[in-house]
């Protein structure tokens, strides 16, 4: 079998990308025949680079233009089955492979489908329950409000009419599912979690991370947050439930590390700034860095307001054995259990987030044990057995 995966985004931006590339590595050291579709180079694997994508403000142009270079690849490379991944390429592959008769799977890593701005989020942060055009409108009035219409109208309406073509959808969790299934897309949906690469589940020694605490200038103990700075993944609740523990000086051997990026990092800087929080480190790093800081890390926050789909940051925080403390909604409802892999607490109830810190942080043995309960549930995410249900879902779909 020789499979075509196809991506808009590069294996180095952002967690689409990252998944894509270890799904098309991990196939290919499975012994699948793989290539690869993008706007830029899958390092290792065979990449058909897309350069014209995007020229257009047009969905309908891209996809027409899309659906011509992908059928070229597919006949000319004699592809069997074609897996792809994002909402700008979805409709494109799905139209190419109707054309010239090959089966395509449609991979949900999140709400595209179902939400113009993506994370089934109103503008007063409460959750959606999906698509309607008068609370649509309500929530996309303002800035990009044109973009967000056009999106609704052209991409998300005609979507929700074609994906239930794909001959399967892959989704990453249960949540991703319901969601699916109450936009009508019903038919031969497969649970797949997101691989995690092997060396996330390798330790580093007490005196490597001696010295990244050094580095960072990091204290005894550390709480953390991996990951976007924007509402919607709880910034505003989590620098709230940082300075209710510095101004009442609960922990003064505790770092707050905040490893991310993006629309409220200014907020963030001049939050901490105001405030004179000297315990926090706010710092951007790449992903091999990440791995350090986790490492360094006794708990990990993600307060996220939205429904997170299936974080990768709890993924690779309990491949490091790390207690996380989360939302009770999304994708971390399948991920952590309550009380005993991590806690998953209310993220308005800041009390609770802020007294749930400190009791772990003051009980070390409890810590381990959760830790190492996390770990154990983390292995079914290793590359390797994700690989193998991909396949398996490849297999069904040739006897559809």
């Amino acid at each position: 079998m020789k499979v075509l995966i196809i991506c808009y985004h590069p294996p180095s931006k952002g967690g689409l990308g990252i998944n894509t590339y270890l799904i098309a590595q991990g196939l290919k050291k499975a012994g699948t025949e793989v290539e690869v579709a993008s706007t830029e180079d899958y390092p290792g694997l065979k990449t058909h680079i897309f350069k014209k994508y995007g020229k257009s403000p047009f969905f309908y142009f891209n996809e027409k233009y899309l659906c011509s270079f992908l059928i070229k690849i597919i006949k000319k490379q004699k592809i069997d089955l074609v897996h792809v991944h994002d909402r700008l390429t979805s409709l494109g592959a799905l139209k190419a492979g109707k054309k010239i008769q090959k089966p395509v799977i449609v991979h949900f890593l999140d709400y595209w489908f179902a939400c113009p701005k993506g994370h089934l989020l109103t503008k007063d942060l409460s959750t959606c329950s999906g698509i309607q055009l008068s609370r649509c409108l309500k929530c996309i009035l303002g800035k990009g409000f044109l973009w967000n219409l056009y999106k609704y109208f052209f991409l998300i309406k005609r979507a929700q009419r074609k994906l239930d073509q794909a001959q399967a959808k892959i989704v990453e969790s249960g949540q991703v599912k319901q969601i699916l299934l109450a936009n009508k897309i019903k038919r031969n949906i497969f649970i797949v979690p997101d691989p995690v690469e092997n060396d996330f589940f390798e330790f580093l020694t007490e005196q490597e991370k001696h010295q990244v605490k050094e580095k960072y200038n990091l204290k005894q103990k550390v709480v953390s947050y991996f990951g976007e700075l924007t509402a919607h993944k709880g910034v505003f609740n989590l620098m709230q439930i940082i300075k209710n523990i510095s101004d009442n000086n609960l922990d003064k051997n505790t770092s707050f590390l905040i490893a991310g990026w993006g629309d409220l990092e200014k907020y963030c800087q001049n939050f901490i700034k105001e405030n004179k929080l000297k315990n926090v480190i706010l710092t951007y790093v790449d992903k091999q860095e990440i791995k350090k800081l986790y490492a360094v890390s006794d708990i990990v926050l993600i307060p996220s307001t939205c429904q997170d789909p299936f974080p990768r940051v709890a993924q690779e925080a309990m491949a490091q054995a790390k207690v996380i403390i989360g939302s009770d909604m999304g994708g971390l409802k399948g991920l952590i259990e309550h009380n005993k892999t991590g806690f998953l607490l209310k993220p308005g109830d800041l009390k609770v987030w802020q007294k749930t810190i400190l009791d772990l942080l003051n009980n070390p043995d409890l810590k381990e044990t959760m830790g190492r309960k996390a770990k154990e549930k983390a292995q079914e995410f290793k590359q390797e057995l994700v690989i193998q249900k991909i396949i398996k879902v490849y297999h069904k779909v040739n006897q559809i």
